[in-house]
């Protein structure tokens, strides 16, 4: 977000009409899913650092501070933001090779406070999934 407020960068911000963010982790995973998730990733042998994984810890100050300059930005300059969750569990055997189902992003931390916010009846991976823009979801 600090690159948009430096000068050269004014144009494309301008330029910006609305924002439409799906299931985007705004607040961190609570502290038992993250614990889940951390062991999962560990007994997978995913490769990856697990220390930028610390990011997903609520309360994170880094997303905290981006969360809140991103917030700032898009009221100073009257940018709708539309925030989507998933209101069906994923099966995140995807990553992890099992059957466990959960909330990758709850709606809790789905959500910015102050903006529009809808709950869709998908999982986590079907958010973005538009067969055309004739699909009704696409609308």
């Amino acid at each position: 977000m600090k690159a948009l407020i430096q000068p050269q960068m004014s144009k494309i911000l301008d330029g910006i009409i609305g924002v439409v963010l799906f299931g985007t982790l705004h607040r961190g995973i609570d502290n038992v899913t993250l614990g889940e998730l951390l062991q999962r990733i560990l007994r997978a042998g995913v490769a990856g650092e697990a220390a930028s994984l610390i990011v997903l810890r609520i309360d994170n100050e880094m997303v905290l501070d981006t969360v809140y300059s991103f917030s700032t930005i898009t009221r100073e300059k009257n940018i709708p933001v539309y925030c989507f969750f998933e209101q069906k569990s994923s099966k995140v055997s995807k990553m992890f090779g099992d059957d466990y189902k959960d909330f990758i992003v709850d709606e809790k931390s789905a959500i910015l406070d102050g903006y529009e916010s809808y709950g869709l009846l998908f999982d986590h991976y079907q958010f973005n999934k538009f067969s055309d823009p004739e699909d009704g979801n696409w609308r």
